[in-house]
């Protein structure tokens, strides 16, 4: 499995900017983004859409979602849709599977790549092995629908649904101390530390605050953290078990909060006019935020992006200056991929 510790190139990039005097080049001026992924060079139907990267090295990433085919006047099915990228080109891959949506997407290795198949039959896992996609049996006791497939540390893989399953070596192995609960849907895990944690929301919209909950080896434990019932928060990402992270809103302001072993405190980061914030970690310590901002004056929403470098946070143009489009990051090594949701293609950065 490749490594997915090592700092990425843009860190060194943006450092460079940063250390300069007062008249070096902005981050924007130093890094911009590029069409890694037209939409309409992978989808043959009228309607499509990807969901999910899962990047393995620079030459090597896969793109999972749907490619739409017409059974119908008015009517359009999901086929399940997996790219790959190998440096050179994108081609599709043939997937042993006729109707459905591929996402998420994860990548072990070069011959260790697994989609998530969701359709009318039920959950069904695809594994790439190098040469072509097979399906891969569900583990016994999992549950049909709403089923997430997770990279989590040192390599293995973890199947969330009702049930919680790891797999090692050759085997799913069930989790029992989870129980058999929807909440279990809710985990997150790291692929850097053992540590795990979910979001519980409130019941009801504006009931309660939400609740951000840390995994002891025995049950569940409520973390400190200071927010209103309007709170709406992100997904935790941890780094260490003593370093995480995790953003959100709270209808008018973004929020961004960072664990220390022993309680969430809320830092600097997104911003002054955002909105919202999502922490992501392409690789380890190499953190970014991003979210729409705020002019009330022209009601609009455009999106951001953060980097931070060190103790500080610098500004990168997002791949789409589109109201309201929401950005998602993936990467490992050598490079930081984009996927904005409104806007039909992948992105990649160039420094």
């Amino acid at each position: 499995m490749k490594a997915a510790a090592a700092i990425l190139a843009v860190a060194a990039a943006l450092a460079g900017a940063a250390a300069g005097a007062s008249g070096a080049p902005s981050a924007a001026a130093v890094c911009s983004w590029k069409v890694a992924l037209a939409l309409p060079s992978v989808v043959d139907g009228p309607r499509g859409d990807l969901y999910d990267l899962a990047v393995v090295s620079g030459r090597d990433v896969w793109a999972g979602g749907w490619d739409g085919a017409r059974v119908g006047t008015d009517a359009i099915r999901a086929r399940p849709l997996l790219a790959h990228w190998n440096g050179r080109r994108w081609r599709t891959t043939a997937v042993p599977v006729k109707w459905g949506i591929a996402a998420p997407v994860v990548a072990r290795s070069a011959t260790d790549v697994w989609a998530v198949v969701d359709n009318r039959g039920g959950t069904i896992l695809l594994r790439w092995n190098g040469r072509r996609w097979s399906r891969s049996p569900l583990p016994r006791g999992a549950g049909a629908y709403e089923t997430s497939l997770l990279l989590g540390a040192r390599g293995r893989l973890w199947l969330t649904g009702r049930r919680v399953y790891v797999r090692v070596g050759p085997r799913w192995r069930p989790q029992p101390q989870f129980g058999d609960h929807p909440n279990n849907l809710r985990i997150v895990v790291s692929r850097w530390t053992d540590a795990l944690w979910r979001v519980m929301p409130s019941p009801q919209p504006g009931q309660s605050p939400p609740r951000v909950e840390r995994w002891s080896g025995r049950s569940w434990v409520r973390t400190p953290l200071a927010v209103s019932r309007f709170t709406e928060l992100g997904s935790p990402v941890a780094l260490s078990a003593t370093d995480a992270w995790i953003g959100g809103s709270d209808g008018d302001h973004a929020l961004l909060f960072r664990w220390n072993g022993r309680t969430w405190r809320r830092v600097a980061g997104p911003p002054a006019r955002a909105i919202d914030a999502r922490v992501f970690a392409p690789s380890r310590g190499d953190l970014w935020l991003g979210g729409s901002t705020s002019d009330r004056a022209a009601t609009v929403f455009p999106p951001y992006l953060r980097h931070r470098l060190g103790t500080r946070w610098t500004s990168i143009a997002a791949p789409s200056d589109e109201d309201g489009d929401d950005v998602t990051l993936y990467g490992v090594g050598r490079g930081v991929w984009a996927r904005p949701d409104l806007r039909e293609g992948i992105f990649r950065l160039a420094c």
